[in-house]
């Protein structure tokens, strides 16, 4: 059975575009409302992105503490996390080598404040190394001196890694600092190294300064001790010799006939017989006792712990010594002669009497014919 409907068609069409209206609003609404969605999201992306910017800029400029804000549990707020987290971690990275930096400066400040305060060449080497191990945070060091010194300071494990310094200036070398350590970083060998290279300037001063002191003390032409030096070190024994009740003698000897030998061969000559007076001095005597040039032809020895007795015998050995000596003289050789006076100290007389009385002596070597060795005491006793 078959049941048709008729109805009219203009209100059904009317009906049907009247749908197609509201379907077409909605969908434009939902269009509007997804792109509010997204201008939002964007923004929300944007200002995510300009805060991260901001923040890394300001990191960059120094400025450790800001950071980025964290919200939600979207991935942007991950990287904000992650990149707080970083940031951390360099603050904390950066505390630490700031610490390390105001150690280091406060170890070299110290330690060049040391290596100024003393011209003492083994106190120095081991300063540098004990210095170096604490800069370099090494487990240890040992240092080879150029002349042979070794010094070793902390571990030398077998295991570590070593990392060598030369301890030199442009001019010298001092020897090879050689560090023991599981790992010494960029920062760290540039610190010990800068401490070597002041270590270096510290002994080449040293050096300096002991040439200097040692030109101040020394004669020039002989390289015995000058006048001012050997008076300090008379005073010293008499001092050590009253206190302790030890014997003490001094010879005073001059160069026979030295004015003429000087005038008629030359100043040459009368410089290679000083010269080979004290060479005579420094092969004949003993280390503990002290040669100087006391001026001009004359020339003072001090003989710690040495009886009159004694000193004559020293006495005779230089004369006989100097007396066999050939010396050249132009296209010939020559042979020079020296007189000594000997005395020795009696508790109560002062340098400068102990002097006077071995010049006496000398005096009286020289009036009884030049080349012979006369003892204070024996002046003292044909005086009485």
């Amino acid at each position: 059975v078959q049941i048709a409907v008729l109805a009219p068609a203009e209100p059904i069409e009317a009906e049907v575009a009247a749908t197609r209206r509201h379907l077409l609003y909605v969908l434009l609404g939902a269009l509007l409302v997804l792109a509010a969605i997204a201008a939002a999201e964007a923004r929300s992306v944007m200002r995510s992105v300009r805060e991260l910017a901001s923040t890394a800029d300001a990191i960059g400029r120094g400025r450790l503490d800001r950071r980025v804000p964290v919200r939600g549990r979207d991935e942007f707020a991950d990287l904000a996390g992650s990149f707080n987290s970083m940031a951390d971690q360099l603050r904390t990275r950066l505390v630490e080598l700031e610490l390390q930096r105001t150690r280091l400066r406060e170890s070299l400040s110290r330690t060049g404040e040391l290596l100024t305060a003393t011209h003492d060449v083994d106190q120095l080497l081991t300063l540098i190394a004990s210095a170096a191990v604490e800069a370099a945070d090494a487990e240890g060091a040992v240092l080879l001196g150029e002349d042979g010194a070794v010094v070793e300071v902390g571990t030398l494990a077998d295991d570590a890694k070593t990392f060598e310094l030369p301890i030199a200036t442009s001019d010298s070398r001092f020897g090879i600092l050689i560090l023991y350590a599981a790992e010494l970083d960029e920062d760290n060998l540039l610190a010990t190294r800068a401490l070597v290279a002041q270590g270096a300037n510290a002994l080449e001063n040293a050096k300096l300064h002991e040439a200097a002191a040692r030109q101040a003390r020394s004669d020039g032409l002989t390289g015995l001790a000058n006048r001012r030096h050997c008076q300090e070190h008379l005073l010293a024994e008499v001092t050590r010799s009253e206190r302790y009740e030890t014997p003490l003698a001094v010879v005073l000897s001059d160069i026979d006939e030295f004015k003429a030998a000087n005038d008629t061969y030359g100043h040459a000559f009368g410089d290679l017989v000083l010269q080979r007076f004290a060479d005579v001095l420094r092969e004949t005597l003993r280390d503990i006792d002290v040669s100087s040039r006391w001026g001009g032809e004359e020339f003072l020895v001090v003989l710690p712990g040495t009886t009159l007795e004694g000193a004559v015998e020293a006495a005779e050995r230089i004369r006989t010594a100097f007396a066999a000596l050939e010396l050249a003289a132009g296209d010939a050789t020559t042979r020079m002669t020296a007189s000594f006076g000997v005395a020795s100290f009696v508790a109560g007389v002062d340098p400068l009497e102990l002097v006077r009385a071995a010049d006496e002596a000398l005096y009286e070597a020289k009036r009884r014919g030049k080349n012979r060795v006369r003892a204070a005491v024996e002046i003292v006793a044909a005086e009485r």
